[in-house]
């Protein structure tokens, strides 16, 4: 609206502005310095992250996130976000599961953008279930060493409260399977190592980076000269 008092020689500038601010199409999730590689749609983590991202926007009023169904909110969003450039929030764990997270851009003339990032966090380490060895080892009267001579076959198992990455079980320095199952069995050539201790390692890698690693509770010993009566 104009007053009477306006002149024709009175001059206005007017910004139309229907554009919504734009997301890049680049969403980077690192722990630390170390980048995390999305599975899915999803981001699995174990620790605290930062979310970063830029946005296309000249006019760029604010930026906002909610957590769920929560309440849009600039607490949290460093003061790069409102910029317009690179930005970056970094995420307060406290909870278990899925996290779904909600950011909004907003221009000075109110036009609105959202961009959502979903977490799954996650600190539960990968379990050992079971592990056998066939033939069965060898007892000695008065000895806790558990003997092994010739061939044998060891079968085993872990777990995860979300899912195996990665399962990588060694005896000694021989690798006897690497591998996204959680579950193995694989021939080992006793023969092939010398007289001794042989212990058997398992190390179990969940998405979130979570890692069980167990070396002590299967060792066993080579002995070619002990055999099953």
């Amino acid at each position: 609206n104009l007053s009477t008092s306006t002149k024709e020689s009175d001059k206005y500038s007017i910004l139309v502005d229907g554009n919504a601010p734009i997301f890049g199409e680049t969403t980077t999730v690192k722990k630390g310095t170390s980048e995390v590689v999305k599975e899915g749609n999803i981001y699995y983590v174990n620790g605290g992250v930062s979310v970063a991202f830029d946005i296309t926007e000249g006019n760029l009023k604010s930026v906002k996130v909610k957590e769920g169904n929560g309440t849009l909110s600039e607490t949290g969003i460093t003061k790069a976000l409102k910029t317009g450039s690179a930005t970056d929030w970094t995420v307060t764990y406290n909870w278990t599961g899925e996290k779904v997270l909600t950011f909004e851009a907003e221009d000075e003339n109110e036009n609105k953008k959202e961009k959502v990032v979903t977490l799954y966090y996650d600190k539960e380490l990968p379990a050992v279930d079971s592990f056998e060895v066939s033939p069965d080892y060898i007892s000695k009267s008065g000895d806790t060493k558990k003997y092994l001579n010739g061939i044998v076959k060891f079968t085993g198992a872990v777990s995860d409260n979300d899912k195996i990455k990665n399962l990588k079980v060694t005896a000694g320095s021989t690798v006897l399977y690497n591998g996204d199952a959680s579950g193995f069995t694989e021939t080992f050539d006793t023969t092939l190592v010398s007289n001794g201790d042989l212990k058997i390692t398992f190390e179990a890698t969940d998405r979130a980076g979570n890692k069980k690693t167990d070396n002590t509770t299967y060792v066993f010993y080579v002995d070619q000269g002990t055999d099953k009566p």
